[in-house]
């Protein structure tokens, strides 16, 4: 049976990323399968290195241009997280899909066949997930000091443990109250559940006759999967 492949919470431009690290096993994958799903926070624009806000977009395009060049038959799903949500860059990034199209771009999430797929930063924004974007896009960029105690916490383990705290059930139980809210029915059908942003990797734990997988972040001082799934 056909795979598809998702990952998570690359956070690309941030001085934490295994973005560069991990590329060989990415396409090493990518080779064995014809769909991939990117589940949120492909590129952090709050702790990018690059200097400025428009040279983080533009090397993010970039980024997923060269992989649909090098991927001729490649489909690539898009579900934005709240690092990448940012207006300007989806207005962007919306306008570069015209230009693509085996790149589809969705704001909230993403369902194939049974099978959803969202970034799961409703699990922090109590309820309301647009007031939580609108919140992290206001915060900026982050600042120098910040950044350091963040190193920190990657090197002494401290992120690894705050990751492991994330509750699955909690977790889970956010997700499933989210999507109650929805007008899709769609929803109805549907028995599997992707996501990631808690950085806290897991797979196949039952919630309410669903099963979740969380793909964790590929960034340094934590975990990630890149998981396969049948389509």
């Amino acid at each position: 049976m056909p795979k598809g492949l998702v990952i998570s919470d690359l956070h690309l431009f941030s001085p934490r990323s295994l973005g560069d690290e991990i590329l060989p096993q990415l396409r090493a994958k990518l080779s064995a399968t014809q769909l991939l799903v990117i589940n949120g926070d492909l590129v952090d624009f709050r702790w990018s290195v690059l200097g400025d806000v428009p040279s983080t977009a533009q090397s993010a395009l970039m980024w997923l241009g060269h992989l649909l060049e090098d991927f001729k038959n490649l489909r690539l799903h898009y579900v934005i997280g709240n690092a990448d949500y940012r207006k300007w860059y989806l207005e962007g990034l919306k306008e570069f899909a015209k230009s693509q199209p085996r790149l589809a771009v969705h704001e909230e999430y993403l369902i194939l066949d049974r099978k959803l797929f969202l970034h799961g930063d409703i699990v922090h924004a109590r309820g309301d997930l647009n007031s939580y974007r609108a919140r992290c896009e206001a915060a900026g960029h982050g600042s120098r000091l910040f950044d350091k105690l963040y190193d920190f916490a990657v090197a002494s383990g401290l992120s690894r443990w705050h990751a492991a705290r994330q509750s699955q059930s909690h977790s889970a139980q956010a997700i499933v109250e989210y999507l109650s809210q929805k007008n899709d029915p769609r929803l109805a059908s549907i028995r599997e559940i992707y996501f990631g942003h808690t950085h806290a990797p897991f797979e196949n734990f039952r919630h309410d006759n669903l099963l979740f997988h969380n793909t964790g972040a590929l960034m340094r001082g934590l975990s990630g999967n890149m998981v396969l799934f049948e389509i």
